[in-house]
């Protein structure tokens, strides 16, 4: 409890000069404690957690509103809160919330509370669940790892059947990026024409390294080009930093005669999201005699 005591020295003497002091206030906080009976009362703190952003400079009927509504608030935070973990490791991310602030911000002014809760927890739960969102620490010493331990420490063992005791390029192939980021290509299946492999980005921030899987569509034919996403790669996988592709070659026997040649843009490994082709040039037919230099470009259905 507070007490508040205000003294008035109207009469107090300086005992040296023999000073009247006239009309002169002290005024003293005092911070008492004391014993109160809690028995039937409960002292509750409530606090606002949220918005992410200063409510004081908020200026539109959208920002107002999610500094007026407590829950909005929290939304707003808790959204900010994954954004912020998820663009560490994924710097593509970025276009996507602008995307969606972009839609946030056409909310129906008429029921503007209940539109920006829905548009809060749609993208909450996209940040929350995209397919490529687990992410690994890594150890320090993850350069020096042969492909038999990349294999336990991601425990792929029940999706690779193959576990070798080497750092050969053809079971393992480490692709520097950029600074930040390198691209780790684990073979789990060794095959006549091609291998199939996992595939995943590993990202760095100061001395911290993190790894988290990248899965990519893959082309089919039925009547026409179609893609679909893939547990693995099939095929050669490489990444042309000039042009910024990503590029997978694909044969279906061994002269070369059929297959596809996927092309796939750089940027998009960075998204929570599996990479669909781009472009591709592909034969279906393995007995026309039409090599791989010869193959004609081809609509992909997306």
């Amino acid at each position: 409890m507070a007490t508040l005591i205000q003294v008035n020295l109207l009469t107090m003497r300086n005992n040296n000069h023999n000073t009247l002091l006239s009309g002169f206030f002290i005024t003293l906080m005092f911070t008492v404690s004391c014993t109160a009976d809690t028995s039937d009362k409960t002292a509750t703190i409530t606090t606002t957690n949220g918005p992410a952003f200063d409510c004081k400079k908020a200026s539109t009927a959208i920002e107002k509103e999610i500094c007026s509504n407590p829950q909005l608030s929290q939304l707003d935070l808790t959204l900010s809160d994954l954004y912020k973990a998820a663009i560490t490791r994924n710097p593509g991310i970025k276009t996507e919330q602008r995307k969606w602030l972009k839609q946030r911000n056409k909310c129906d002014k008429n029921q503007l509370a209940a539109c920006l809760e829905k548009s809060y927890a749609q993208r909450i739960k996209q940040l929350s669940t995209s397919d490529n969102k687990k992410v690994t620490n890594l150890p320090s010493q993850w350069r020096d790892f042969k492909h038999s331990q990349w294999i336990d420490y991601l425990s792929l063992s029940n999706r690779c059947s193959l576990k070798e005791d080497t750092k050969h390029i053809r079971f393992l192939e480490v692709v520097k990026i950029n600074d930040q980021h390198d691209f780790l290509s684990i073979t789990c299946e060794p095959g006549a024409y091609q291998d199939k492999s996992i595939n995943f980005l590993i990202s760095h921030n100061g001395n911290a390294s993190s790894i988290r899987e990248v899965k990519f569509y893959e082309l089919y034919f039925d009547k026409k080009w179609k893609q679909k996403s893939a547990s693995k790669v099939t095929g050669y996988i490489n990444i042309d930093l000039k042009s910024k592709q990503i590029i997978i070659t694909r044969r279906y026997v061994g002269t070369w005669s059929c297959g596809y040649i996927a092309h796939y843009s750089l940027d998009d490994i960075f998204k929570d999201s599996s990479l669909k082709a781009l472009s591709a040039k592909a034969d279906n037919n393995c007995d026309n005699g039409i090599r791989r230099d010869e193959w004609p470009e081809v609509v992909i259905e997306r």
